[in-house]
């Protein structure tokens, strides 16, 4: 079953709009190696995890989209999509000042609102950005679960919803049992389960995880499609949501999950990389502590 922000979780206020410019992507190659763990530790990632891929990027003298965010490269284009966010995280962030000194393109729910489990307390200072890579650093401190929920701000509508978009993440976690991810699009409208909510990847971060698209028009939140993607967060993946008027579908590592054509959400929403404690079992053990890390975000508006 997917999982819904907070409902006390209020409109957050709109920053500046994101600096555009241009520039002919170039090869990036990941700043580290990917195996290395932070020395702070204490579950470090599983053997063989493959290294960030980082997205594909325009061969010498091809066009690219204006260039947002922070980056060196670019995706090149995708016929019926316009890109207008992508982030490979090259601005160091400490630990602490998330999302303040990129204020200009990220956002987060803020402290001391509660997840939606109510165990977990949004905590945005336990977010960085290190090595070309979003880190957000899951623990327990003085007994309350800290999580975390970073959002891109947009150069388009208010900053933060668009209505149909694809939404592409690389990630991978640690596996840490009573935390989860519930990375999701989110109605600007904020009446749920009226106006739908997608989710991918949503999922146990010791388990597996799948997409969800809970049905435009619904009463109540099962009213939804399940894709399985029978894959584990202790690989690197990358997650793609293709939301377009009437189809919604899913793709990981290049490969379609499923898509459904059946009372797909048509208002505009958020995308929010929700991660937080699990609905279900007794919530993370004191001594749980690991890290999602997130290689690059990509948004594109629908061209339609």
């Amino acid at each position: 079953m997917a999982i819904r922000p907070n409902r006390t979780v209020a409109l957050l206020t709109l920053t500046s709009a994101l600096v555009v410019g241009g520039a002919l992507a170039t090869a990036r190659l990941p700043a580290v190696d990917p195996q290395a763990a932070p020395s702070d530790r204490r579950s470090g990632p599983t053997a063989a995890v493959p290294p960030p891929s980082g997205p594909p990027t325009t061969p010498a003298g091809g066009s690219v989209p204006p260039s947002v965010g922070f980056s060196a490269s670019l995706p090149p284009p995708i016929p019926g999509w316009t890109l207008i966010f992508h982030d490979t995280f090259d601005q160091p962030v400490a630990a602490g000042d998330f999302p303040a000194v990129v204020r200009d393109r990220w956002d987060a729910y803020p402290s001391p609102w509660r997840d939606t489990s109510g165990r977990g307390m949004y905590a945005p200072e336990i977010v960085s950005m290190h090595d070309s890579m979003m880190d957000i650093h899951l623990r327990t401190v003085d007994g309350v679960a800290q999580v975390a929920a970073p959002m891109p701000l947009l150069p388009v509508g208010d900053g933060k919803h668009q209505r149909y978009g694809r939404y592409e993440v690389r990630f991978r976690a640690d596996s840490l049992p009573g935390f989860k991810t519930a990375w999701l699009l989110w109605p600007a409208s904020g009446v749920w389960p009226r106006d739908g909510e997608i989710d991918f990847p949503e999922g146990a971060l010791d388990g597996s995880f799948s997409a969800f698209l809970h049905h435009q028009g619904a009463a109540d939140g099962g009213d939804q499609a399940i894709f399985p993607a029978d894959a584990t967060y202790d690989r690197w993946h990358t997650a793609v949501i293709e939301w377009r008027p009437g189809i919604c579908e899913f793709f990981l590592d290049g490969r379609s999950i499923g898509r459904s054509t059946v009372r797909v959400p048509n208002t505009p929403m958020r995308w929010v990389l929700q991660t937080e404690t699990a609905l279900r079992g007794p919530g993370p053990a004191p001594d749980v502590e690991g890290h999602v890390l997130v290689d690059w975000v990509t948004v594109w508006s629908h061209d339609g």
